[in-house]
């Protein structure tokens, strides 16, 4: 199979994953707290990890101790809100807004990395906000508290993607 072929393959296999986890966290949260269902997921991404660190030899707490704490910080809020909104609001609206992360990078990337502000891309970005709104649609009192949290797991998923480019420079 052709590299690109593979590639394909794998993204569609990991869009799959997701969205199974989407629903098993809809699921599981009608009988457990979110947060024994972020920590039991984020103990099997551990189980699966230690191997593969371990075969490397690489340091499980890396080499730069408090940019590590910083990005798990900001994934743990990510994942947590968004495993709360899922418990919350309809799962295809809580995964969209989880999934304005892109945005939010692209809003917060000149102030985070010094990357050049770009007016085309800001004009894309409000259209973006404009289609989370239109899919949300809010009337005047009505955003739901879900829709917030969601929202907020989307800036700091954002933050998390951001933090490993702010941590190379």
């Amino acid at each position: 199979m052709h590299g690109m072929n593979l590639s394909v393959l794998y993204m569609i296999l990991s869009s799959l994953l997701f969205s199974g986890m989407s629903v098993c966290v809809r699921w599981a949260s009608e009988t457990l707290p979110i947060s024994e269902i972020v920590f039991f997921r984020g103990f099997i991404g551990l189980m699966m990890i230690l191997p593969i660190l371990w075969i490397r030899r690489a340091p499980v707490w890396g080499t730069h101790h408090w940019k590590l704490i910083a990005r798990g910080f900001c994934g743990f809020m990510a994942l947590s809100l968004y495993f709360w909104s899922i418990s919350k609001i309809p799962l295809a609206t809580a995964v969209m807004l989880n999934y304005t992360s892109p945005l939010f990078v692209a809003c917060l990337a000149p102030m985070i990395l010094k990357e050049k502000f770009n007016w085309k891309i800001f004009t894309w970005i409000v259209i973006g906000f404009i289609g989370v709104l239109m899919i949300v649609n809010p009337q005047p009192g009505t955003l739901h508290s879900g829709q917030m949290v969601g929202l907020i797991s989307g800036i700091f998923a954002a933050l998390a993607y951001l933090s490993i480019g702010f941590f190379m420079q």
